[in-house]
C-alpha cells in the first residue's frame, strides 16, 4: 500500500512538473503583463487620482478586445496541440498561419472603433470632464496596439501548442522591458523622450507591442521551425479559418464578456460613488491580475495537455490534468489573495497617497481575497473545456450570470443600497465569480465534452 501511495504521489509530482514546464511561458508572460499593468498604474498614479481613475475604463475596454482575440485564437492552440498529438507536425505551421491571418485582420478592423470612444465613455458617470477626456484619449491611442498584440498572441499560441517554451519567455520579457522603458520615458519626459504625460502610457504600450511581435515573427520563421512545422508555408484556407472561427468565436465572446463583466461593468457601477472609488478599483484590479494572470499560465498548459490527451483518445488523462490544474491554481491564488489582504494598506499606499483611495480599496480588498478559490475553479475548468472545443456553453453561461448578478444586481445595489458604496459592488462580483466557477466545474464533470470531435471535417 505504501509503495502504491508513493508511486501515485510520484506520478502526480511528474504531472505537476509537466504542467509547469508547458505552462511556464504563459505563466511568465502573464506575470510580465501583471508587472506592466502594476508599473503603469504606479507611474500614472503619480499624476494624481483623476489620472489613476481615468486609466481603468479605457484600459479594460482595450483588454476586453485583446481578450476576445486571445480566447478566439486559443482555438488555434487546440488545433495545433491536437495535430501534434495525432503525429502531423506540419499541420501545426498551417494552423498557426490561419491564426496570424485572422489576428491581423481583426487588428486592422478594431482601429475603426476610434469614433466610438467618446459616446462609450460618456456613459460612465464621471465626476469631471477631465477624466472623460483622458479616457477617450487613452482608448483611441491604445487601439493601435491591438493589431501587433493579437498577432503576437497567434504566434505565441503556436509555440505553446508545440510545447516550445523559451521563445514565448524571451519575447514576453522583452515586451515587459520595452513597455517599462517607453512608459518611463514618455510619461515623464525622461531618457531623451518628449513628456506626453498620461498619453505617454498608451503610446508606450503601442511601441512595446511592435517590438514583441517583431521578435516572435523572426523566430517563427526561423529555419528549424520552417523545416519541421512548415512555418514558411503561408497558405490561406478559408475552410479552415471557418473551422477555427466556429470553435473560437464562442470562446472569444466568453473572454470578452468576462472582462467586460469584471472590468467595464464593475467600473461603470463603481463610478457612481466618485473618483476615489474609481481610483481604488484601478488598484484592486491590478492586484487581481497578480493573482489570476500567472495562474492562468497553468490553465493554458492544461488546455494544451488536455487537447493533446483528447487528440490521442485518452479521456482519463484529460480529466486528471484538469483536476491537477485546479489544485495548483487554487493553491497559488489563495496564498496571493491572503497576502494582499494582510498588506492591503501598504499595497494601496504604493499606488496612491490619497487617504480616501487607500480607505476605499482596503475595505474592498477582503472580497478580492475571499473569491480567489472560485476564480481558480473558473480559470481551470474553462480552459479545460476550451482544450476540447467546448466553448459555446461557457459563453452563454457568462452572459446570463453577468446580466443577472452584475448588471441587474449592481443597479439594484446602486439605487437601493447606496450606503454600501463600492463594497456592495465588489461583494456582487464575488457572487458572480462563485457562479462561474461552479458552473464550469459542473460542465466539465458532466462529460459532455467527450462527444466533441474537432477533426470530423479534415482540411
Amino acid at each position: 500500500m505504501e509503495r502504491d501511495a508513493g508511486g501515485e504521489a510520484g506520478k502526480r509530482g511528474e504531472e505537476m512538473l509537466a504542467l509547469l514546464r508547458v505552462g511556464f511561458p504563459v505563466i511568465f508572460t502573464n506575470f510580465t503583463l501583471a508587472v506592466m499593468q502594476i508599473t503603469d498604474a504606479w507611474m500614472i498614479g503619480s499624476l494624481g487620482s483623476e489620472a489613476l481613475a481615468a486609466v481603468t475604463p479605457p484600459g479594460l475596454l482595450l483588454f476586453a478586445l485583446v481578450s476576445f482575440g486571445y480566447f478566439f485564437l486559443s482555438s488555434v492552440t487546440t488545433f495545433i496541440s491536437q495535430s501534434l498529438g495525432k503525429g502531423n507536425p506540419r499541420d501545426c505551421g498551417f494552423f498557426a498561419w490561419q491564426g496570424i491571418f485572422l489576428a491581423a485582420a481583426l487588428g486592422v478592423a478594431l482601429i475603426f472603433l476610434r469614433p466610438a470612444g467618446a459616446p462609450l465613455f460618456a456613459l460612465i458617470p464621471n465626476e469631471s470632464e477631465r477624466v472623460l477626456g483622458l479616457e477617450i484619449s487613452y482608448f483611441q491611442i491604445g487601439l493601435f496596439s491591438l493589431g501587433p498584440a493579437l498577432v503576437s498572441i497567434a504566434i505565441s499560441n503556436y509555440f505553446i501548442g508545440i510545447q516550445r517554451n523559451r521563445v514565448v519567455i524571451l519575447s514576453s520579457f522583452l515586451g515587459m522591458c520595452a513597455n517599462v522603458f517607453f512608459n518611463y520615458g514618455l510619461i515623464f519626459g525622461n531618457l531623451g523622450f518628449p513628456e506626453w504625460g498620461f498619453e505617454g502610457a498608451a503610446w508606450g504600450t503601442v511601441f512595446a507591442t511592435l517590438i514583441e511581435v517583431a521578435v516572435l515573427l523572426m523566430l517563427f520563421l526561423s529555419g528549424r521551425h520552417a523545416s519541421k512545422f512548415g512555418t514558411r508555408r503561408a497558405a490561406f484556407s478559408a475552410r479552415d479559418q471557418e473551422r477555427i472561427a466556429r470553435i473560437g468565436l464562442p470562446a472569444g465572446l466568453q473572454g470578452a464578456i468576462d472582462v467586460i463583466s469584471w472590468g467595464l461593468v464593475l467600473s461603470w457601477l463603481v463610478a457612481y460613488f466618485g473618483t476615489a472609488h474609481q481610483a481604488a478599483t484601478t488598484v484592486l484590479l491590478r492586484c487581481m491580475n497578480l493573482c489570476f494572470l500567472p495562474a492562468e499560465g497553468v490553465a493554458v498548459a492544461a488546455l494544451t495537455m488536455v487537447g493533446s490527451a483528447v487528440g490521442s483518445g485518452n479521456h482519463a488523462l484529460a480529466e486528471s490534468r484538469a483536476r491537477l490544474a485546479f489544485g495548483m491554481t487554487a493553491g497559488y491564488m489563495m496564498v496571493v489573495g491572503f497576502v494582499l489582504f494582510v498588506f492591503r494598506r501598504p499595497v494601496l499606499g504604493f499606488f496612491s497617497d490619497d487617504p480616501a483611495v487607500v480607505a476605499v480599496g482596503a475595505g474592498a480588498m477582503i472580497f478580492v481575497a475571499l473569491f480567489q478559490i472560485f476564480d481558480a475553479m473558473n480559470i481551470s475548468y474553462l480552459h479545460a473545456l476550451q482544450g476540447v472545443g467546448d466553448n459555446l456553453w461557457p459563453a452563454i453561461v457568462n452572459v446570463v450570470l453577468c446580466g443577472v448578478i452584475l448588471v441587474g444586481g449592481g443597479l439594484a445595489m446602486v439605487h437601493w443600497l447606496p450606503q454600501l458604496e463600492s463594497r456592495g459592488i465588489w461583494a456582487l462580483a464575488g457572487f458572480y465569480m462563485l457562479g462561474q466557477g461552479l458552473a464550469f466545474r459542473g460542465r466539465w464533470r458532466s462529460g459532455a465534452w467527450k462527444k466533441i470531435d474537432l477533426f470530423r471535417a479534415q482540411h
